[in-house]
């Protein structure tokens, strides 16, 4: 049987991610014109600013990582080839994007094994900054204590007991997810002083991305919205929640609900999970143009390897 070319692969790939991508916005268009009915445009086009910038420098963070490991990469190509392949988590099973970058990481000159570690080490700084700015913001804004105030009855000491169950299953959980990574990140550092220099844009990157789900939560609840810590920090934590959803794409749905269950005793579930929603569209509207935008470039920049490659005189 004749074996399909790779690159051909890849195309149907890439085809299928923006076909996928399309089709989700395309099924959330009725919730999201009754959203956008009552939102203010001012706070949307604000947060759909907070996604442009966002999305190309948190890609870039990953040229940092390659470094710390010992890679001399550009930035810009690693957040380019970054762009393209994490489209591809839209993808069912959600390892697309780790694993379509661990095979075009060579088109950087990193070998598959820097490439393969680096999604590990990136996975644990990651997880760190966004821990830091889930921390963060629910102890700043107090909105974890008050939670606490609103959910726990009067026997607190059987709520103890299953605040101390869930506790140990998410340590456990969290230490089968990460333990193998962390250590990975500990052994093949090279140059510790970049890694730490990672974690510190991803946290300033995360708090920035915060920005854009309180804008689109005041686009619809309006002076009612919270404080932007407190809408950073469930952002974050919504993240986790999402990330924690193995096999399903791109967390979807899964942060939206977590957003929907932090606000619920404030009376703001509903608010919430529509402000998450519609956030949700605004970064996948802005992650298509960007993706657009960086296959342009990279295509751009494969022919004009291609025609210096084709100038070069025979020796």
């Amino acid at each position: 049987m004749k074996k399909i070319p790779l690159e051909k692969i890849k195309r149907i790939a890439f085809c299928t991610v923006l076909v996928l991508m399309v089709l989700g916005i395309w099924n959330m268009r009725q919730q999201l014109v009754d959203l956008l009915m009552k939102a203010d445009w001012r706070y949307v086009a604000a947060a759909a600013v907070v996604a442009f910038i966002y999305l190309p420098l948190n890609a870039s963070v990953w040229g940092l990582v390659l470094r710390s490991l010992g890679a001399d990469v550009s930035r810009v190509r690693a957040g380019s080839l970054w762009i393209r392949c994490e489209a591809m988590r839209y993808l069912p099973g959600g390892i697309w994007g780790y694993a379509s970058r661990v095979v075009e990481a060579r088109r950087l000159g990193v070998s598959k094994g820097i490439s393969a570690v680096s999604l590990s080490v990136e996975l644990v700084i990651t997880a760190l900054s966004w821990g830091m700015v889930a921390v963060a913001g629910v102890l700043i804004s107090g909105i974890g204590f008050e939670l606490l105030a609103k959910i726990l009855p009067g026997n607190l000491l059987a709520w103890m007991a299953v605040g101390a169950v869930a506790g140990t299953l998410g340590a456990c959980l969290v230490s089968w997810k990460f333990g193998q990574r962390l250590r990975i990140f500990v052994r093949d550092q090279r140059r510790p002083a970049l890694a730490l220099r990672a974690l510190a844009e991803y946290t300033g990157l995360n708090f920035f991305f915060g920005l854009g789900f309180f804008l689109t939560f005041r686009a619809l609840a309006g002076d009612a919205a919270p404080d932007y810590f407190a809408a950073t920090g469930v952002n974050a934590v919504a993240w986790f929640a999402g990330m924690l959803a193995v096999g399903v794409p791109a967390g979807l749905g899964v942060r939206e609900g977590a957003c929907f269950l932090m606000f619920q005793p404030f009376g703001m579930g509903e608010t919430a999970a529509a402000a998450a929603l519609l956030f949700r569209a605004v970064q996948m509207i802005v992650e298509f143009i960007v993706l657009g935008l960086a296959s342009v470039l990279h295509s751009h920049s494969e022919a004009v390897v291609a025609s210096a490659a084709n100038a070069e005189p025979a020796p």
